[in-house]
């Protein structure tokens, strides 16, 4: 079997932090789903966030590793990872995610009453992002965003 770059970037993860060493085999099934959605091997459906949590979710992404000559998050298909990730290997933290989220919700909101974070300008989601910067789901979005790419 050949090493893929993901396949490095996991082991990387999971060798250096060993925090997701049991969960191996659910980190590899997530990072499979997303290259398999971004090729265009798998359709595009979300298993475990809804799709206003994924909308969020994959503008967050795209901020933390924007699209510029090169493909950023939005093409690795770092949603999907993200996704898979809460029925695999993260699959009990769901309901701690979905609260962070609702976080960002209320912050967007906050900034354009009714918005959305997907739906903000880029200048309005950086600047978000740079207040949420020290906060736990800014912390585990950008990690999962890591492993993901």
């Amino acid at each position: 079997m050949t090493a893929t770059r993901r396949d490095f970037l996991a082991a990387t993860v999971v060798g250096g932090a060993g925090l997701f060493a049991p969960g191996l085999p659910g980190l590899r099934d997530a990072l499979a789903h997303a290259a398999a959605v971004s090729s265009g091997d798998a359709p595009a459906i979300f298993v475990a966030l809804t799709a206003a949590e994924a909308a969020d979710v994959r503008a967050i992404v795209a901020r933390i590793v924007p699209t510029t000559d090169t493909p950023g998050a939005t093409e690795a298909g770092v949603v999907f990872f993200i996704d898979k990730a809460f029925e695999t290997f993260d699959a009990g933290a769901l309901p701690d995610f979905r609260e962070g989220l609702a976080e960002v919700a209320r912050r967007a909101s906050g900034r354009k009453a009714g918005a959305a974070f997907a739906t903000l300008g880029v200048t309005d989601q950086d600047a978000l992002l740079a207040e949420m910067e020290q906060t736990p789901i800014f912390g585990w979005i950008r990690a999962l965003t890591m492993m993901g790419m």
